[in-house]
């Protein structure tokens, strides 16, 4: 089939990208925001959290193919928070990913993939440009703003891709390359990702929506531990003391990770304590709504308590682990087609 045909064609992989991907992925993004939202009455907390949890859940990967580039793109203007981390580790360090730089091609390779050898060097400057933007644009930061514009963001992006591998084939089309190598080209650009995995007819499911609002909270827990460290001089009675406290940016199985330590005697000059400290969300008393909704869908999920007998690293280290298992449910659940791409 000719390069025209391509082009013609492109419409309908448009199509495809915005109802069976950008849409039921803002859609189900939405549910677990607001519900979200709903449960944690913070607006501190959330004003706090609300790049981390979008960007968070944008690079997990719900639909693979261009849902990979599209996180690859957001991660690339983040500082990665310890959830993000281990997203990252556990789920981007893949092809996407790898070719993170685009002069390695990673957007070449999914809208035009080997097409983009052959034809690269007589596409205008304006149309690869076009095709080298896609994993360097920076995610509207209304949509970490307003979750309702998250839809119009993904549907921005699958317009930008269209755009790009329609600039791509055009240049192709109006080149001084001979029919015979246009055809070639129009033959590899039919075997690129962004055509072999476009997304059929199988929406995404609800439990997409608890995967997403999990997340979230389990972004919640891995931020609540902290470091309590306190300087004191002189005796109990007559002594005086001073403590800081400070976030903890390591995960629980770095070998950075800090623990509980006292050095020094204060009876003999200084004594410094250090002493983990956690803040469950929503309270450290029972009846928090935040945990009751974490509980509920960690149940839900996995089969099993989230929190035993009470709150602390233990907590902190099953959401790292959590983060984890949904990632590889993600995966799986992507590989068998669950979500059509």
């Amino acid at each position: 089939m000719s390069i025209n045909n391509y082009i013609a064609d492109l419409n309908d992989v448009e199509s495809k990208y915005l109802i069976n991907w950008a849409i039921p992925y803002s859609e189900c993004y939405c549910r677990a925001y607001n519900s979200f939202q709903k449960t944690v009455a913070d607006q501190k907390v959330l004003n706090a959290r609300k790049a981390e949890i979008f960007f968070m859940v944008a690079s997990v990967g719900f639909g693979a193919g261009l849902a990979k580039l599209y996180g690859s793109a957001a991660l690339k203007n983040v500082v990665l928070s310890r959830a993000l981390q281990i997203v990252t580790k556990n789920n981007m360090n893949n092809a996407f990913n790898a070719m993170a730089a685009i002069d390695a091609s990673a957007a070449a390779k999914f809208v035009v993939g080997k097409a983009w050898d052959l034809g690269a060097k007589y596409i205008s400057n304006e149309a690869k440009s076009a095709v080298q933007s896609l994993t360097s644009r920076t995610v509207s930061l209304g949509a970490v703003k307003d979750p309702l514009l998250v839809s119009l963001d993904l549907q921005h992006y699958v317009k930008s891709v269209k755009s790009a591998a329609h600039g791509f084939a055009a240049s192709v089309r109006d080149s001084d390359l001979s029919e015979s190598e246009k055809l070639k080209v129009a033959e590899e650009i039919r075997k690129d990702p962004l055509i072999t995995k476009m997304p059929e007819a199988t929406p995404m499911p609800i439990k997409a929506t608890e995967y997403m609002e999990q997340l979230m909270y389990m972004s919640l827990v891995m931020n609540s531990d902290f470091l309590k460290t306190t300087k004191s001089i002189g005796s109990y009675k007559d002594g005086h003391s001073v403590s800081t406290y400070q976030p903890i940016a390591e995960r629980t199985d770095s070998p950075s990770y800090p623990s509980g330590s006292v050095t020094g005697n204060r009876l003999h000059g200084v004594e410094v304590r250090k002493e983990l400290h956690f803040r469950r969300p929503g309270g450290h008393f029972w009846g928090s709504v935040i945990m009751d909704r974490t509980n509920l869908l960690y149940k839900n999920l996995f089969k099993t308590d989230f929190e035993v007998g009470g709150y602390g690293l233990d907590e902190v280290m099953r959401a790292e682990q959590a983060t984890r298992k949904i990632i590889e449910k993600i995966s799986k659940e992507v590989q068998n087609k669950s979500y059509g791409l």
